[in-house]
């Protein structure tokens, strides 16, 4: 796992604060490093893949179905005020 990868990706997307940033995915050890930075995690247990069983240490986890739910609940989606900005980084 490579912070700087991260990092990177703050840069180039001109992100400021990095619990701005959600990291979605379903490698334990590659995806949920980014917390270190203060990115909030959310880890998809469909095909997840841990190779040292760190899974203890995250923050939010459940299948892909959970997880739209867990989007539903949590995010401002009909607050006026707020601007959701959603990024794809492939």
């Amino acid at each position: 796992p490579h912070l700087e990868y991260y990092q990177e990706i703050l840069k180039k997307l001109n992100i400021l604060d990095p619990k701005e940033v959600m990291m979605v995915g379903n490698d334990v050890d590659e995806d949920m490093v980014s917390s270190k930075l203060g990115f909030e995690t959310y880890l998809v247990t469909d095909c997840m893949l841990s190779r040292y069983g760190l899974e203890k240490n995250v923050e939010n986890k459940g299948t892909s179905s959970d997880f739209l739910v867990y989007i539903k609940e949590n995010l401002p989606w009909n607050s006026l005020s707020t601007k959701l900005k959603v990024r794809l980084v492939l």
